[in-house]
């Protein structure tokens, strides 16, 4: 799993030869890590001067050398800082690429790169847990899987790093292009395409298209995994073809490679078997979800074409847990019983939504349980948000949920969509939405709270907990 010890250090010459700069200081001048962001700068590190919309990383230049900054690297010369600390580039962002693509070359290691519309951290870091067995496995870290991110975990990867697991995330067409052919991996795998980010987009279809983009930097005859039951698998199939890689299905469909034949819930997590080339194993997650347990074969796949031991890497998931806000649960005390909050709060799109329904629905199923969810916007849907919240109201059905409270202005069309006898309310602020949940609340109930990052649904949970305790 993630180690962290230092990353290579490299001169500040080679710096210059990877960017095409100009840089007047010595060839024994050196840096240990990147950053983009002067607050985050440690002794020797390079910072880097971006530029954005609401500001100019320049205006803090003189800050990182002041945090201890080894040099800067800009785009014109800064008067307050030594021509020896300063290499000049033409686009400080075109810079940081090259150099994460310099420092990729360099690599003789395995990098296997992940996106998809759901399920990339938690894919990422099940990776990261199951090469672990036989590999020291470093991994994106935090939210760094963007345009900016991905090249800084390339470029602070520790030295000693053998394996290293690359998130991919993208709002619009091209960015995934950019990142892949950055990072070349040997093996990628696109969890699932569903309707995220569709304020960017004019379909799914289209943002199929996208995640495919992660094949342009794939060698000939690399593998994919590819999601085996999702609706746009032949625009997958077809990428692949056209950038001659080898696609590797997963999934629940029986004619998969990776087929998931068994699973079953309990408070312990998923257990689950699958199924590949005529053979069987048996797996352990300490999450819970069928999403997980499908989205633990694309990450045997990845294993088992980079050549590690399958039977290791199974065992070894065991280990993984949900990240923060991914399905933790909170057991608290209440009226002589325990109800118990589901954690989801870190994002949410319809196919993510629908999992964790399932998902709740499962840990519903091990004991006597009232399930009730509290849902907040998913955002960045575009035109078709209206009929993405109001469809939520058919799985919610399936599942069975007793009662459902819905947060935000776009939540209004799931709140319609519902009957009535499921509608727990509709509200646009936290606290009203906490008020009618713990009016409700009876012991053993099960609390599935969700909602897009920008929701802040953990606050119901942070106020719940608060009352209660």
């Amino acid at each position: 799993m993630n180690h962290h010890n230092p990353p290579q250090t490299l001169s500040l010459f080679w710096c210059a030869q990877a960017t095409h700069g100009n840089y007047d200081g010595t060839q024994d001048a050196y840096f240990c890590g990147v950053s983009t962001d002067s607050r985050a700068i440690t002794q020797g590190m390079l910072y880097v001067a971006l530029r954005g919309e609401h500001f100019d990383g320049h205006d803090f230049a003189t800050h990182a050398l002041a945090a201890g900054a080894s040099a800067v690297l800009v785009d014109h010369p800064i008067a307050d800082i030594p021509s020896a600390q300063q290499i000049i580039v033409k686009d400080c962002y075109q810079a940081l690429l090259d150099m994460a693509a310099a420092r990729r070359s360099e690599w003789t290691i395995p990098i296997v790169g992940i996106t998809g519309s759901a399920g990339k951290t938690s894919t990422k870091e099940m990776m990261a847990r199951a090469s672990a067995s036989q590999k020291r496995a470093f991994a994106t870290q935090g939210n760094y899987n963007n345009h900016i991110g991905m090249p800084l975990t390339l470029l602070n990867a520790p030295a000693d790093t053998e394996l290293l697991v690359l998130e991919m995330g993208m709002n619009h067409a091209g960015e995934i292009d950019v990142l892949s052919r950055t990072a070349r991996p040997d093996v990628a795998i696109i969890t699932t395409v569903d309707a995220a980010h569709l304020e960017f987009f004019d379909s799914v279809a289209d943002i199929a298209r996208a995640k495919a983009e992660i094949m342009h930097g794939l060698p000939k005859g690399a593998t994919i995994m590819l999601p085996a039951d999702n609706a746009h698998l032949p625009i997958l199939h077809a990428h692949a073809a056209t950038c001659e890689v080898h696609p590797v299905l997963f999934g629940l469909d029986a004619n998969a490679d990776y087929c998931l034949t068994h699973h079953h819930i309990d408070r312990t997590g998923t257990h689950a078997t699958l199924r590949h080339a005529e053979v069987e194993t048996s797996y352990h997650l300490g999450a819970l979800g069928v999403h997980h347990a499908v989205n633990a074969l694309a990450v045997l796949g990845a294993c088992v074409a980079l050549k590690l031991d399958l039977i290791q890497c199974a065992h070894a998931l065991r280990h993984y847990h949900e990240p923060k806000g991914r399905g933790t649960l909170h057991s608290i005390a209440w009226n002589g019983g325990i109800i118990t909050l589901i954690d989801e709060t870190y994002n949410a799109s319809p196919v993510a939504m629908r999992a964790a329904f399932a998902r709740a629905r499962a840990i519903a199923n091990t004991g006597n349980h009232r399930l009730i969810a509290v849902l907040g916007d998913m955002l960045e849907l575009g035109t078709q948000s209206p009929e993405l919240h109001a469809g939520l109201a058919e799985s919610l059905i399936e599942q069975g949920f007793d009662r459902v409270l819905c947060l935000g202005e776009n939540m209004h069309h799931l709140h319609e969509a519902l009957p009535n006898i499921m509608q727990g309310g509709h509200f646009m602020h936290h606290d009203e939405a906490t008020q009618a949940l713990m009016a409700l609340l009876l012991p053993h109930d099960l609390v599935l709270c969700k909602g897009s990052r920008g929701m802040r649904i953990e606050t119901i949970i942070q106020q719940v907990q608060k009352h209660i305790v």
